[in-house]
């Protein structure tokens, strides 16, 4: 696990030590040999359960594991979320980044919607002139104290949030294109961003996603995917809600 470490320092990554490192690099390691093993296009982790953040052997979250995985194309999603874990295939598919994720809190003077990562997340989406940081999980702290997490800035420009839902024997696929404006939270302890919706300000769009029956998480996607939601969704047999 020493010289994982060295490898996330090689790519470019600032690290600020915690005492459960050494235990979320086993984990992020067990984790990819599972996926390895298994095969898989994607997974769903739920650490807030005794599996693991409260299991006396392990007592950690994941977020170090996901966020690795999905570097390296398996797409991960937390607290069991497999909708959103397939919502995150499409988007790396159509988009090449995928970020889980979900929409925090409106602003009313700017019209922009926090949207943010509890620690887990596609380093893919990084602005490049703002570190990766790998940093304690003060959040959701374990059994063992705080498993290693992301934080970064997400880089601005043009974004589509993706939401897979079951529904009445099929699926609905509910998305909105934006844009990432700006990122200011650097001591938020996850990825984040704020996001302005294209059909409005953040309280009409936001009500607009609820009422879409989108889930709690989505995806992230780059780019304005105005055509190519619509293809997906008709390849698919599927339904879909432009908000």
């Amino acid at each position: 696990s020493a010289q994982a470490f060295v490898d996330l320092a090689g790519r470019g990554w600032v690290r600020h030590e915690g005492r459960s490192d050494e235990r979320s690099m086993r984990l992020a390691l067990a984790l990819e040999d599972l996926a390895r093993t298994a095969g898989a296009v994607a997974a769903t982790v739920n650490c807030h359960s005794e599996f693991l953040r409260w299991n006396a052997e392990i007592g950690i979250t994941a977020c170090l594991g996901a966020s690795l995985l999905t570097t390296a194309d398996i797409p991960v999603a937390c607290t069991g979320d497999m909708p959103t874990a397939l919502a995150l295939v499409l988007a790396r598919a159509l988009s090449g980044r995928a970020l889980y994720s979900e929409f925090y809190t409106p602003e009313r003077e700017t019209g922009l919607m926090l949207l943010a990562a509890g620690g887990e997340g596609d380093p893919a989406w990084a602005d490049g002139s703002h570190p990766v940081v790998v940093e304690p999980n003060e959040h959701y702290p374990g059994a063992h104290g705080a498993g290693a997490s992301l934080s970064f800035r997400l880089e601005p420009g043009p974004a589509t949030a993706l939401s897979l839902s079951p529904v009445e024997g099929t699926w609905r696929l509910a998305w909105a294109t934006g844009e990432i404006v700006e990122a200011r939270y650097d001591s938020m302890g996850g990825p984040n961003g704020m996001f302005r919706f294209d059909s409005g300000s953040s309280f009409e769009a936001g009500a607009r996603w609820i009422a879409s029956g989108a889930s709690h998480h989505n995806a992230l996607a780059v780019g304005r995917l105005d055509l190519e939601i619509p293809t997906l969704a008709r390849a698919l047999e599927i339904e879909e809600v432009r908000v």
